[in-house]
């Protein structure tokens, strides 16, 4: 993951956790999650990685993700926030 600043943190299992800022275009690029889950951010409004995780699996299913874009945004948020979990 590339060095970015932390705008804010988050408490994980009694760990807080900073969160890195990562634009939209640069956490989908950077976690390969392809134009059409980009879109799908965009479109919802999103503007940062870090924002993801605030929505629950349900608001992203209204928003028009399905299943497999889902997990694949999970997959990438756990691989985002993975070197701030080993600290």
């Amino acid at each position: 993951m590339s060095s970015q600043s932390a705008a804010r943190s988050i408490s994980i299992a009694g760990k807080t956790i900073p969160v890195p800022v990562l634009t939209v275009e640069k956490f989908c690029t950077e976690y390969a999650l392809g134009e059409e889950i980009q879109k799908l951010l965009e479109d919802a409004k999103f503007q940062s990685a870090g924002a993801l995780l605030e929505v629950a699996e349900g608001d992203l299913e209204k928003a028009g993700f399905k299943l497999g874009q889902i997990a694949e945004l999970k997959r990438a948020l756990r691989e985002f926030l993975a070197p701030e979990l080993a600290k």
